[in-house]
Formats: structure tokens, sequence, C-alpha cells
């Protein structure tokens, strides 16, 4: 009897936080599935980056594409430093079911 009590909660959180490793690990799986299969072809209607400073004064930069599907969806795609300084509005861009990042097609 004292042995329940002591492990009993114990094992409750263990199993609690077992199933939370389970879930998470399945929402990234599920969201990387996602991200594979989805594919599409579209137009960059515009560029945009962000400035961001953290706690220490230390500054990132992020780029980012806006592209019409042909579809009709707008989407919003980041880019490497690269990649925005390349493509320009009207660029055709394609994302390929199994890979993650689109591709400048003209």
């Amino acid at each position: 009897m004292e042995k329940t009590v002591v492990f009993m909660p114990m094992i409750i959180f263990g199993v609690f936080f077992l199933i939370m490793i389970i879930a998470f690990f399945g929402l990234v799986a599920k969201l990387l599935k996602n991200a594979k299969n989805d594919e599409w072809i579209g137009t960059v209607v515009s560029k945009g980056h962000n400035t961001v400073t953290d706690d220490n004064d230390h500054e990132s930069e992020h780029y980012f594409l806006t592209i019409k599907t042909d579809a009709g969806k707008t989407r919003n795609i980041g880019v490497a430093p690269a990649d925005y300084n390349s493509a320009q509005e009207g660029d055709r861009f394609q994302k390929v079911k199994g890979k993650f990042k689109p591709e400048k097609i003209s």
C-alpha cells in the first residue's frame, strides 16, 4: 500500500509525460509529411524582409517571397538571401511533391 502511494504519482506523471512526447513527435511528423506532399506552381507578386533585434541588440534579417499560386492561393515563402536577391516580381516558382523547397522555373 505504501509503495502505491509513493510510486503512483510518479507513474501517472511518467505516463502523462510520455503521451506528451509522443504527441509532439507525431505533430512534427505530420507537419513534415504535409510539407513534402504539397505541390504548386505560382508567380512572385512581392518580396519582403523583416529585421528582428533580440535582447542582446543582435539583428537578424528574414527574407520572404509572396507567391500567388495558379490555384489562387497566396503563400509566403521564407528564402535565403541569395534566393531573395535573384528573385524578381513575375518570376515563376514550383514546389515539387517530395521536396521542401520551391524552385525557380522562370
